[in-house]
C-alpha cells in the first residue's frame, strides 16, 4: 500500500523518476529545451558558415537555481583523442565551473572564443540560461562527414542537486 502523504523521499539519492503529481514538486528536474534535441538538425556547409544559431535553454523550477551545467561531447569527428588537442581538453566537461589550474582556465578562454559562454553573464545562480553552441558548428561541419551524428548531450544540475540530461543531435547533411 502506497503512502501519499509524508516527505516522499523514499529510496532517497539515486532515483531520477520524476514526481507523481503535485507532491512531487519539490523534485521538479531542471527543463532543458533548444534546437536538434526533439529531431536532428541537419546542417549544409553554408549553413554552417553563416553561423546557425543552435540554443539549448535551461531553466529551474520551484526557486531553485542552476548550480552546474556538463557537456558530453558523443562524436565520430570530435572525438575524445582531438578534443584533447584542441582546448577543450576532454569530451566531457563544465560549462559552469571551471578548476584555476591551466586546463581550466584554457578551456574557459576556449568557450568564451567560440562564442559558446560569455563571462559576464554567469550561468551558475541563475534561474535560466542560455547555452549556444552554434559557434562550434562551422568547425564541426567542415570536418564532418555528411551523415554521421555528433550528440551533445547536456546535464543540468539545479541548487538541490536534482539533475536533468538532453541531447542535442546535430548531422552534416549531405
Amino acid at each position: 500500500e502506497d503512502e501519499n502523504g509524508g516527505s516522499g523521499s523514499e529510496g532517497e539519492g539515486e532515483g531520477e523518476e520524476p514526481g507523481d503529481g503535485p507532491g512531487g514538486s519539490d523534485d521538479a528536474a531542471p527543463v532543458i529545451t533548444g534546437t536538434g534535441l526533439e529531431s536532428p538538425l541537419y546542417l549544409t556547409a553554408a549553413q554552417a558558415n553563416a553561423n546557425p544559431v543552435v540554443d539549448i535553454s535551461f531553466s529551474t523550477l520551484n526557486g531553485k537555481t542552476i548550480k552546474d551545467v556538463w557537456v558530453k561531447i558523443d562524436s565520430p569527428t570530435l572525438t575524445e583523442e582531438f578534443l584533447s588537442e584542441m582546448d577543450l581538453g576532454a569530451s566531457e566537461f563544465s560549462i559552469v565551473n571551471f578548476s584555476s589550474d591551466d586546463a581550466g582556465q584554457t578551456r574557459k578562454e576556449f568557450l568564451t572564443t567560440l562564442g559558446l559562454i560569455d563571462p559576464e553573464k554567469p550561468i551558475a545562480g541563475q534561474t535560466q540560461a542560455t547555452f549556444s553552441i552554434g559557434g562550434l558548428m562551422k568547425m564541426l561541419i567542415m570536418i564532418a562527414t555528411p551523415g554521421d551524428q555528433h550528440k551533445f548531450i547536456i546535464t543540468v544540475t539545479d541548487s538541490e542537486d536534482v539533475s536533468s540530461t538532453a541531447t542535442c543531435t546535430i548531422v552534416k547533411a549531405e
